[in-house]
């Protein structure tokens, strides 16, 4: 008994999972198969003749050859009609030498071999799988590792091993149905050395499960069939299209991806937490479903995705280590019904579109929150189907279930709708990037305001308003206002003029906490103390707003900042820094509007 045609076009379907990478149709998935060819040709010579293939002899080339056509026939050995695959996708070839004597015994290293004194490595452009000296093919001292482990090559994957028993079994016949895996097994240990058998673990239970699972259900012809080439006409639609994850409705609606802009202390990250707070109640989910990160210069794409580190774990490995957004994203497909914030803080210190870099593409998004476009990159994809908080497993399935979708290494990346984006961004000049229309386009923007009525401010708002600045009765509110009046009306029109304001949280009232609003009633501090502001407030002043006419706003009399901190000092310390026309107005604001405040209400 045989397998059935539709079962050998569904083992050549499942081929293209052996190669890794996404080019599976180009250069790259070509020299794939060719190295994983030569190898197992390499090993079945020697299990045949004891001993490594004397390329210079022709007896063991023909051998050799016919042993790498064990690998890549389609058709009948003797068939007026042979042809053979050249990726595992839908490239064939007729060469009767099986594309050997084209690209490996006349211009590649076998040639090379005969000109060295040293054993050459092959291939070089993966990892070492066969070495050549003098023209003798043997397999490498590390082959049979690499070829189970490496991530060129089957990766550790115990489904690729099992796809391969039964591709190499494609044309054996088996007693009975329930004897197919004993009927395999045998045809290789014939066929392969003891050492190929055991490192790709073909007879582990964990492969047996896999090669049961792979033949349930199939049915077995009586006759021996042969591929033809018409068999593939359709191999377009016959190919194993890569998994897309199911954009079904049981993810939560979250899909906000949104820039707050303003001056520095203007409200946009508290905004960012209004936001969360009333998606997310709980602090304790707040901690799990929220990852906030912070741009600067020298912030990179690696910081941000991931990027392979050395990590210790029974020696040194290198690893994937995941990034804030791709930890986060990970989260988002497990945990379809919650709702998940990426918060990005600073986003133009930071070189916002190389640190994106092609995940750029994701921000496009539909109606349903999923990203209209996908990107491939089986790091990220490693990382999601990984147990690992932090870094893609050491061995990974060949597919998982992740959150109800089935991911594999190919699985395109998109942003869901349960992930949110939420940004910070300051106006002011004296950042050190900026944004490019291509890249804000694909964001909603939100300016918040840094004027606001007295009569229309939350009490958070309100109780940072009336700090008092010092031992002075000055409210920061009426100080910052007056300031912010000088800044706009400046004889020296500022050309960002917004931007050098004060928003409302430019300071705190103390230094060691978030915000005023934090405190309890009782305990809640009614001054900024002159330290605090004399070193934030008066020094942005001095050498950033008003440094081409100090004389605008403060006393010509003082020369230095040293100066000016010694004197912002007891209850009269702003007549001691700034001009009286700066005072006067400065305690005519506080005066009103702390008359209207403190004004009690009449009856009629």
């Amino acid at each position: 008994m045989y397998f059935e045609k539709s079962f050998l076009l569904d083992l050549y379907k499942m081929l293209s999972s052996l190669y890794h990478g996404v080019d599976i149709e180009a250069q790259g998935g070509t020299q794939f198969v060719s190295e994983l060819k030569y190898f197992f040709a390499a090993d079945e010579f020697k299990k045949k003749m004891n001993r490594a293939c004397d390329t210079q002899v022709k007896s063991d080339k023909d051998l050799f050859i016919k042993c790498v056509g064990s690998m890549v026939y389609l058709s009948a050995e003797n068939s007026e009609l042979l042809f053979f695959t050249k990726n595992f996708a839908n490239s064939f070839g007729e060469s009767k030498d099986y594309n050997v004597g084209s690209n490996f015994f006349s211009v590649n290293v076998v040639k090379t071999s005969m000109h060295s004194d040293l054993s050459l490595r092959f291939p070089e452009r993966h990892a070492e799988l066969l070495s050549v000296t003098k023209g003798k093919i043997d397999i490498s001292p590390i082959g049979y590792e690499n070829i189970a482990n490496n991530k060129d090559y089957l990766g550790s994957s115990i489904k690729k091993f099992a796809i391969l028993f039964l591709w190499l079994n494609r044309y054996t016949n088996f007693v009975s149905k329930d004897s197919i895996y004993s009927d395999c097994l045998k045809q290789l240990k014939d066929k392969y050395s003891d050492t190929l058998i055991d490192n790709l673990k073909w007879k582990d239970n964990s492969v047996k499960s896999e090669i049961k699972d792979l033949i349930a259900g199939i049915e077995l012809s009586d006759e021996q069939e042969f591929l033809k080439k018409e068999d593939f006409q359709l191999i377009g639609n016959l190919k194993k299209p890569k998994i897309e994850v199911s954009e079904n409705n049981n993810f939560a609606k979250n899909h906000s991806q949104l820039i707050y802009y303003g001056v520095p202390g203007c409200g946009k990250s508290h905004k960012v937490d209004e936001i969360i707070n009333a998606a997310i109640t709980d602090k304790n989910d707040r901690e799990h479903q929220v990852i906030r990160v912070v741009f600067h210069p020298d912030y990179t794409n690696a910081d941000f995705v991931g990027q392979i580190m050395p990590l210790v774990d029974d020696g040194i490995e290198y690893r994937f280590k995941a990034g804030p957004f791709t930890r986060i994203l990970k989260h988002a497909y497990k945990e379809h019904s919650k709702k998940f914030f990426l918060v990005i803080e600073e986003l133009n210190r930071g070189n916002a579109a190389a640190i994106f870099g092609d995940l750029f593409q994701l921000l496009d998004r539909e109606k349903d929150g999923f990203s209209t476009y996908s990107i491939n990159n089986p790091d990220i994809s490693s990382f999601i189907m990984s147990e690992d908080d932090y870094h893609n497993d050491k061995i990974l399935p060949d597919s998982k279930d992740v959150g109800g979708d089935k991911w594999i290494l190919d699985t395109p990346i998109r942003l869901p709708p349960n992930l949110s984006i939420l940004a910070t961004m300051n106006t002011s000049d004296q950042n050190v990037f900026t944004l490019d229309n291509a890249f804000q386009r694909r964001w909603k923007m939100e300016y918040i305001p840094n004027s606001i009525k007295y009569e229309d401010m939350k009490d958070s708002q309100k109780n940072q308003y009336d700090l008092r600045i010092g031992e002075t009765n000055i409210k920061w509110g009426s100080f910052r206002e007056k300031v912010n009046e000088n800044i706009s009306d400046s004889k020296f029109s500022f050309s960002n003029a917004e931007d050098k304001q004060l928003g409302l949280f430019f300071i705190k009232a103390d230094s060691e906490t978030d915000t005023a609003e934090k405190f309890p009633e009782t305990d809640k501090p009614e001054k900024i103390t002159e330290s605090d502001f004399a070193n934030k407030v008066l020094k942005y002043l001095w050498n950033d707003v008003f440094k081409r006419n100090l004389e605008e706003i403060f006393l010509a009399e003082i020369k230095t900042f040293g100066d000016l901190l010694l004197k912002f000092k007891g209850s009269s310390a702003f007549r001691k820094c700034f001009n009286s026309d700066f005072v006067t107005a400065l305690e005519q604001s506080n005066r009103s509007l702390s008359e209207q405040i403190e004004k009690p209400e009449t009856s009629e």
